[in-house]
């Protein structure tokens, strides 16, 4: 069941609530029916004994009280920076120009543990793609067959859905054999902003990881001219308990 339809009444999740649910409805049941033993058989009070703790139990379900007496549980994200550990599988997006000296730096830091590396590249942005490829197979740590070129359309590379759904397709859908989402890291940087949105909405689901090369050094405008170690960003999520407003 998807869990957006799973939302009760009053804004509970019933689907979170079920057994405790459950348990006042049987207690209730009980409860009416030990009440209702006291009295003659279908008298007023017998059927008021019966009726009124289901008319209380049913108000009190769609009310908002139940939220506030029973806390919802919501899952909390975090974020955790750290220097980057290594990794089996690599994503990087190449731009044209200055822009592909991170994805070098990102595939040089994790060299030795790498067995695939997909690089993200748009049409301007081939040719630069390419040269990292016959640059890097040249290293005596990486193989020509580790690096795997995809091509994104120039329009759809600041497009953060479509390069959400291109990792999902190539990457997570057909993962080398004995490769897991943990094993794999996806580099944030290298890319248009919208490419770093939809690289970091492919990485969010449980079990997968991200990670940015920073600037070590920057122009007088800000802008990085040589880039730094990767630094990896966990995120956890914790299940939280919070009471209804």
């Amino acid at each position: 069941m998807d869990p957006k339809k799973s939302r009760g009444l009053g804004g509970w999740g019933l689907r979170q609530g079920s057994f405790t649910i459950f348990g006042l409805t049987y207690l209730l049941a009980v409860s009416a029916n030990l009440t209702a033993a006291t009295f003659e058989a279908f008298s007023g009070r017998w059927w008021a004994s019966l009726v009124l703790p289901v008319v209380v139990g049913v108000a009190f379900i769609a009310s908002p009280w139940l939220g506030k007496v029973w806390p919802k549980r919501t899952i909390e994200p975090s974020a955790r920076i750290s220097r980057a550990n290594s990794c089996r599988g690599l994503v990087v997006f190449v731009s044209p120009g200055r822009g592909s000296e991170t994805a070098v730096r990102a595939v040089e830091y994790h060299g030795p543990a790498l067995e695939r590396v997909w690089l993200v590249h748009s049409d301007a942005s081939r040719g630069t793609a390419e040269g990292i490829l016959e640059e890097l197979s040249q290293r005596p740590h990486l193989r020509r067959e580790v690096f795997e070129l995809v091509h994104l359309a120039d329009a759809q590379f600041d497009n953060p859905g479509a390069v959400q759904d291109l990792i999902e397709r190539v990457v997570f859908r057909d993962l080398p054999e004995g490769i897991s989402e943990r094993d794999l890291l996806i580099d944030l940087t290298g890319g248009m902003k919208g490419t770093s949105a939809g690289a970091f909405l492919a990485g969010l689901p449980r079990g997968r990881r991200l990670e940015y090369v920073p600037a070590a050094r920057k122009d007088a405008r800000g802008r990085g001219t040589r880039p730094a170690e990767p630094i990896e960003i966990g995120i956890d999520y914790k299940l939280k308990r919070v009471r209804g407003q």
